[in-house]
């Protein structure tokens, strides 16, 4: 249950509670005045009708909500599906994967992916790397206006993003020479990881391998004012 069921059944309950007490109050005073029961019963009928007011809304309210939660699950579909049919992001992703698993093609030790300081031999457009970064900058002003969170995401994207930012090529690509260009990334990358530790999610490897608060900026950018 998120939030918004949350608030609403909090509120449904105060409501009824609510209601019940009203209702035995005024059986009470018309008992203690002495009223007989068919005076009684129109009131406790009007409240009675009241209650059944107040649980349709909320009855409507829940559907409402479970109608966002469906739209929200078809347009995260919807994102998955833009990023897995994209022939550049996976070519991306598969070869980030081959230097993760020492597989690497470009390198003659296929190890660059934990070779520190070396310059990566990735042979990829800059065009293609910059279009990666973008579809994570989209991701990151979704979050940031609440149209989605990390929540719903981090199984799906968190994995894709951590591999491409945190690995090499990326960095000395685009991160390291053009960090101003990227500062949604660097904001959403610090994000992230506030969310993964706070969740207790796994930081190894990738996740914490070469974090953009660790590299070499240029352009005397400094991190902390990026991401200020």
């Amino acid at each position: 249950m998120d939030n918004l069921q949350k608030k609403v059944a909090i509120v449904l309950t105060c409501f009824l509670t609510a209601a019940a007490v009203i209702v035995a109050c005024c059986v009470v005073e018309a008992l203690t005045v002495g009223h007989d029961a068919a005076q009684i019963a129109p009131i406790v009928i009007s409240i009675v009708e009241a209650i059944g007011l107040i649980v349709s809304l909320g009855i409507a309210v829940h559907q409402l909500t479970d109608s966002k939660e469906i739209a929200r699950a078809t347009f995260i579909t919807e994102i998955n599906r833009a990023f897995v049919e994209n022939e550049h992001y996976m070519k991306l992703y598969d070869a980030f994967q081959d230097c993760l698993d020492g597989k690497c093609r470009f390198c003659e030790d296929g190890t660059c992916q934990r070779a520190g300081s070396s310059i990566c031999q990735l042979d990829f457009p800059k065009s293609d790397v910059s279009n990666y970064l973008t579809f994570f900058e989209t991701i990151y002003l979704l979050t940031k206006d609440h149209v989605i969170d990390f929540d719903m995401i981090d199984d799906l994207f968190a994995y894709r993003f951590f591999l491409a930012v945190h690995h090499p090529f990326v960095q000395q690509t685009k991160l390291q020479v053009q960090p101003q260009n990227f500062k949604n990334i660097f904001l959403l990358e610090r994000d992230w990881i506030s969310y993964r530790e706070a969740h207790g999610k796994n930081m190894a490897g990738i996740y914490s391998h070469r974090r953009l608060s660790t590299i070499s900026l240029s352009e005397n950018i400094n991190y902390d004012a990026l991401i200020s």
